[in-house]
């Protein structure tokens, strides 16, 4: 569905449209032009907000030679591995049923859709929110220092790409104060959910 909406958004116009031409006043045409001078190895003096998303990812991306339609494919398997772990993480809290349930919202969730052809970061941020949240989770149940150290970490590279995320680290830090056990923490982090 991804990938459909964004061939026709792409398509739109015989492609003189804001997803490979965007007005020069918007974050769009932005993105675009410091990832393509980063590719290229032009820094800026100062860094934008998020820029986690134009250093690194789109750069990335551009070095392949894919251009626009590589970011719209990358973006797809960010939309798509976001909606899995929605559907992971559900399972935890709601059984089979509910994740299955949160999958497919996530999966017709229009920020997810509408954006993902756009050089916006809402699909690479909501891709490590999920994440983030399901590494947290995980190091939560197993109460091992290294699951912690990688949500750590996938906490990190977040935090570049928006800063608020660092509101969920905030959140995993008091649940693992809460709950300091192992045994018991599985079975009240589900009564919680």
């Amino acid at each position: 569905m991804r990938l459909a909406v964004s061939i026709q958004l792409a398509s739109f116009n015989g492609m003189l449209n804001s997803v490979f031409r965007p007005p020069q006043t918007t974050d769009l045409a932005t993105y675009m032009r410091l990832a393509s001078e980063i590719a290229r190895g032009v820094f800026p003096e100062t860094f934008y907000y998020q820029p986690y998303y134009y250093t690194v990812f789109l750069p990335l991306i551009l070095l392949t030679g894919a251009g626009v339609k590589g970011v719209i494919f990358c973006q797809v398997i960010c939309g798509t591995l976001t909606t899995l772990l929605s559907g992971l993480c559900a399972r935890l809290f709601a059984g089979k049923t509910g994740g299955i349930f949160a999958a497919l919202l996530t999966a017709t969730s229009v920020p997810l859709i509408f954006y993902t052809p756009y050089h916006q970061n809402e699909t690479l941020q909501c891709l490590h929110l999920i994440l983030l949240f399901y590494a947290g989770l995980y190091a939560l149940l197993k109460g091992k220092t290294k699951f912690f150290a990688v949500a750590g970490a996938i906490c990190g590279i977040a935090v570049a790409t928006r800063g608020n995320i660092t509101l969920i680290a905030i959140l995993f830090g008091v649940l693992s104060l809460i709950f300091p056990r192992r045994k018991c923490r599985k079975k009240r982090l589900v009564n919680l959910g």
